[in-house]
């Protein structure tokens, strides 16, 4: 029985990212043409040409990775001088927000925002937090730009963080070799750079994602006794940290035990990992709606007569690409009470799907919320991490989307992120006839792809949500890479030995 399960989500997932691996070249035809003409140069040179070249000599690559992520943060750091952004969109209202409080200042023109998203409030309470000790230690740091670069700083410490966890990651998998070539597609991948300077839950919810997948890969290596404790220990505490900042991060958390259901053997061994994992869970929840309270204090008029409840993201998903909608939001504060949102939200609910009808809605999920989720080479970062510049600099004209240079960029970012997702789905023909243990990590890693990309089907998608996978998609592409390399190798000494 439990062959079969896996067996059935293997190929449900195998057969769902192929249409994302179409639907994305789609929008690369659409977006760029010229990107279009590189992509297959592009693949020749990566499987072709490249491996022939790296087998040729061995260098030092621990060694090697040091310096390769010391000129990652040079990048970063530069990136964000020469793209330093105006406070805009969600984020000024956290930064801001948290600047006030910390400083003692008059924040009450934020606690509307903060009745209405009640998911954000645990970071706010988090960056407050945060910039006391900052004023605490640096008490001649009084402006709300330096505290908007206090957090930059922190949003890129935890980017780099989450690259040098992906390659610790990947060393618990592959040969150095393979762990640096997965560490350097990593470094390569733009939105990781886009998003670095914006402290908002993504950035954080990434982190807690590739702390949760460093942690499983060291499990599945088999750790005993104190260290097992301990990566389950720190399995739960980020998960619930995580969840916190953004509640997608509990997807990879149900990942882990349903692969761990229908692999372990033991039934000891997998009771004792939920209960620890599932305790140190709760601790963290029930530690940040502690702290929560207790440095953002919103009556309970004000949630009442504001908050938005989880139906009008799901109404927000059923109109238009299925993204963020003006009009919706509006609609949704019209209504004076929390009771008569939800209400409005279910009638609106099930007019839109009474007209679209079961074919409307196929079309609407697999057209427009699939593009606006799977169909941007930079996950959105080229939109929402060039937002306001306080100069249009050169770089911003070749990162932006506004910018003149930007069809420039994408030649490259198109041909990077489908070389991407086509390792994402080689390691889902590979899934259905690997056995070894470490293949756990990476039916973790599909099953988190798969839950995050049916739940932005019900709820409001947005391209930018992938960035709290992006560790787990580098890994997974990085196996399917591999394998695509080795199958290639193999048929070309067969090519050359018959001719």
């Amino acid at each position: 029985m439990r062959k079969v399960l896996k067996r059935s989500y293997q190929v449900l997932f195998l057969l769902l990212f192929c249409v994302v691996v179409v639907r994305a070249a789609m929008s690369m035809f659409e977006q760029s043409k010229a990107a279009t003409v590189v992509l297959l140069p592009f693949l020749a040179f990566v499987f072709l040409y490249l491996p022939g070249k790296l087998a040729a000599r061995e260098i030092p690559y621990k060694k090697h990775w040091i310096v390769i992520q010391c000129i990652s943060v040079l990048v970063m750091l530069t990136e964000m001088c020469v793209m330093e952004l105006k406070l805009s969109w969600d984020w000024i209202y956290v930064i801001r927000a948290a600047y006030q409080n910390a400083l003692g200042l008059d924040a009450s023109e934020n606690f509307r925002y903060f009745a209405s998203y009640s998911n954000n409030r645990f970071w706010l309470a988090c960056l407050i937090y945060f910039f006391k000790v900052v004023h605490k230690i640096f008490p001649f740091l009084t402006e709300l730009r330096q505290y908007k670069w206090v957090s930059m700083l922190l949003s890129g410490f935890m980017t780099q963080a989450t690259l040098w966890l992906i390659y610790q990651t990947a060393r618990e998998l592959f040969s150095e070799k393979k762990a640096f070539l997965t560490g350097l597609l990593a470094m390569l991948f733009l939105p990781f750079y886009l998003y670095a300077k914006h402290a908002y839950t993504d950035v954080p919810a990434m982190f807690c994602t590739a702390i949760i997948l460093f942690s499983y890969a060291k499990l599945k290596r088999g750790q005993d006794g104190k260290r097992r404790i301990f990566f389950l220990v720190l399995i739960g505490l980020a998960a619930g940290f995580g969840f916190k900042v953004k509640a997608t991060v509990a997807i990879p958390l149900i990942a882990i035990f349903i692969e761990e259901l229908l692999t372990t053997r033991k039934a000891g061994r997998f009771l004792s990992g939920i209960l620890i994992v599932g305790a140190m869970v709760a601790l963290m929840v029930f530690c940040a709606n502690f702290l929560t309270r207790r440095a953002v204090v919103i009556s309970d008029e004000m949630v009442d007569r504001y908050e938005f409840p989880v139906t009008h993201w799901i109404m927000m998903g059923l109109r238009g690409n299925g993204g963020y909608n003006l009009k919706d939001v509006e609609r949704t504060m019209n209504c004076e009470t929390y009771a008569k949102r939800v209400e409005m939200n279910m009638r609106v609910i099930r007019k839109r799907l009474k007209r679209m009808g079961p074919a409307g809605l196929l079309e609407h999920i697999f057209f427009d919320k699939m593009d606006y989720t799977w169909g941007r080479s930079c996950l959105a970062g080229d939109y929402y991490g060039t937002k306001h510049p306080f100069v249009a600099s050169i770089l911003w004209h070749f990162l932006s989307v506004e910018g003149k240079g930007h069809w420039v960029t994408i030649i490259f970012t198109w041909p990077y992120y489908i070389l991407i997702l086509l390792g994402i789905l080689a390691s889902a023909f590979k899934a259905l006839r690997k056995k070894a243990a470490e293949a756990s990590v990476f039916d973790m890693g599909r099953l988190t792809i798969l839950g995050l990309t049916l739940f932005l089907f019900i709820w409001e998608c947005n391209s930018r949500y992938l960035l709290c996978i992006a560790p787990i998609m580098i890994v997974c592409s990085a196996q399917g890479l591999f394998e695509i390399e080795a199958q290639t190798r193999r048929l070309l000494g067969k090519v050359r030995k018959n001719a």
